[in-house]
């Protein structure tokens, strides 16, 4: 109204808003608004603009650093920050999916080796030949079940390098927290299975360390070589196809 152009009754607002500031249409009252706003308007907006280029604010770093706890750097937390958060959100997606990590890692290696210690039962009481065999199964099965866990250390890849490369959280924070969660289910998984086996096997327990120890350290071992042949290989067929040979 202050410009001359009133809302007619029995008219939408913003219909007639609309029109009147569009181009080419019959209510076309743009230069007119365009006139009134260099006249009344943009003389204010101007004199803030130069009152406030006068006025000295505060830095980008300065604003950052005016909150508690902030700090300037790649990151914006420190290393245990992150570490903590991983960490947790590891957990949470383990107890959330149980199957992915707890199944393949802890289950399968006890459904295994019993089969497997059912199939040798009282081979511990037979003759060398037959324990060596024994033995050999055991040291195989051991170092064969690191591959079953390939697909999901790619899958946790991909979403580490789309986080990393925006500089969520560094990759050393994300490789302990896994660290910290699949090596002890693995090797609870591992244990159980050594000792399912050696009690069906039917082995004197005075051979138990000598055994357990040994087999653990294979199973360390290929554990690191097959997660080093997922962390080189680009997808999980390739590294099915890289980890044949070993």
């Amino acid at each position: 109204e202050s410009c001359g152009r009133p809302v007619p009754e029995h008219v939408n607002p913003t219909d007639y808003f609309l029109d009147i500031v569009t181009p080419g249409l019959r209510l076309d009252a743009s230069d007119h608004f365009s006139a009134m706003f260099k006249q009344h308007l943009e003389p204010q907006i101007l004199r803030q603009v130069e009152r406030g280029m006068e006025l000295k604010g505060l830095r980008v770093e300065d604003l950052l650093l005016s909150k508690p706890g902030t700090r300037l750097g790649h990151y914006a937390v420190p290393f245990h920050m992150q570490f903590k958060q991983l960490l947790r959100r590891k957990v949470a997606i383990t107890l959330r999916n149980p199957l992915a990590l707890f199944g393949i890692g802890v289950m399968l290696p006890v459904v295994f080796g019993t089969f497997v210690g059912a199939m040798f039962t009282g081979f511990g009481h037979q003759a060398l030949l037959q324990q060596v065999g024994f033995v050999f199964i055991l040291i195989t099965v051991l170092g064969l079940g690191g591959k079953q866990l390939m697909p999901i250390l790619i899958e946790e890849r991909r979403f580490l390098k789309h986080e990393t490369s925006e500089a969520l959280y560094a990759e050393g924070a994300s490789v302990l927290a896994s660290f910290c969660v699949d090596v002890p289910l693995a090797s609870m998984g591992a244990a159980l299975e050594i000792l399912i086996m050696f009690c069906f096997a039917g082995f004197d327990w005075e051979h138990l360390g000598c055994v357990f120890f040994w087999c653990m350290l294979v199973f360390f071992v290929y554990d690191s070589l097959f997660g080093f042949v997922a962390a080189v290989a680009a997808d999980g067929q390739q590294a099915q196809a890289l980890a044949t040979p070993v």
